[in-house]
């Protein structure tokens, strides 16, 4: 979302909802600079990583300094935000992050080099991303107790992974292409920490998106308007509830392999009819 007070974003979300119509999420203020954007916040949720902000993007730190800081700070900002402005809500409530390989591909070792070159630092990162996000959504759930909290791993980078398109960092090679098998493996131990009960969505806007990669038993994909924009999604238990609204992009331009920022941003409805309506 533009601009960068959290509570007017938080009133516009849960605002733009209350006829019913889609769902209210945890909204995402780039414009405030590094640690807002999608990637510094994912790190910021990392447990036992850190990150640092080098002219060339996000890198690797020993310990959590300025940047992972910040972004941490903006983080607790917009969780009691959209706390104030869902007192009572009951339905779905959305949070997102950047998904394991998109990570890796953006986020830097200390010699430079991504860690997706590296396959025991992307187990590292995924293990981390994992314990990260199951902290943060037990403080989401038990900020907003009514809520039903969908999980979305956004992953733009994820045909650069899985096709060996990701260049390094002198740009005049291209990382090994990860196996298919293994990609699928850390997406859903990532995806696991939503619980059985919980809902979880895959989403990526490269062209040409592997969607069969996450898809399996009680996974669908969901119907876009935009052939370059893909969103599998699942509900894990066989409870009949609400179910998790599709991802219909209305616009969303083919990424580039990130190094450090990720730059591609998707602006989409999740079943209201408004662009822009359902993206942080």
């Amino acid at each position: 979302m533009p601009g960068g007070d959290a509570r007017e974003a938080a009133k516009t979300v849960t605002g733009s909802f209350a006829d019913g119509q889609g769902m209210p999420y945890l909204a995402e203020l780039p414009a405030r600079g590094p640690g807002a954007d999608m990637t510094g916040r994912t790190i910021g949720m990392l447990v036992e990583m850190y990150g640092h902000v080098e002219p060339s993007g996000w890198r690797i730190s020993d310990r959590p300094g300025r940047d992972t800081r910040r972004a941490r700070s903006w983080l607790g900002e917009d969780l009691d935000a959209l706390e104030e402005f869902t007192q009572g809500y009951e339905g779905l409530l959305k949070v997102q992050a950047v998904g394991p390989w998109t990570l890796a591909a953006g986020l830097e070792l200390r010699g430079g080099e991504a860690m997706l070159g590296d396959p025991g630092a992307c187990r590292d990162l995924a293990g981390s991303l994992a314990e990260g996000l199951r902290s943060h959504l037990a403080e989401v759930r038990r900020r907003m107790p009514g809520a039903e909290v969908v999980l979305q791993l956004d992953e733009p980078s994820l045909t650069a992974v899985l096709l060996g398109r990701v260049r390094s960092a002198s740009g005049y090679r291209t990382y090994r292409a990860v196996d298919r098998q293994v990609v699928e493996s850390a997406l859903r131990d990532v995806l696991a920490v939503a619980g059985e009960d919980g809902t979880t969505i895959v989403h990526s806007c490269a062209p040409k998106c592997p969607s069969r990669c996450c898809a399996g038993p009680g996974w669908t994909e969901s119907p876009s308007t935009s052939p370059s924009s893909r969103s599998v999604r699942r509900r894990r238990s066989g409870k009949r509830s609400k179910a998790a609204p599709s991802c219909s992009s209305a616009w969303c331009p083919p990424p580039t392999p990130p190094r450090g920022h990720c730059q591609t941003r998707a602006v989409a409805s999740w079943g209201s009819g408004r662009c822009g309506a359902g993206w942080g």
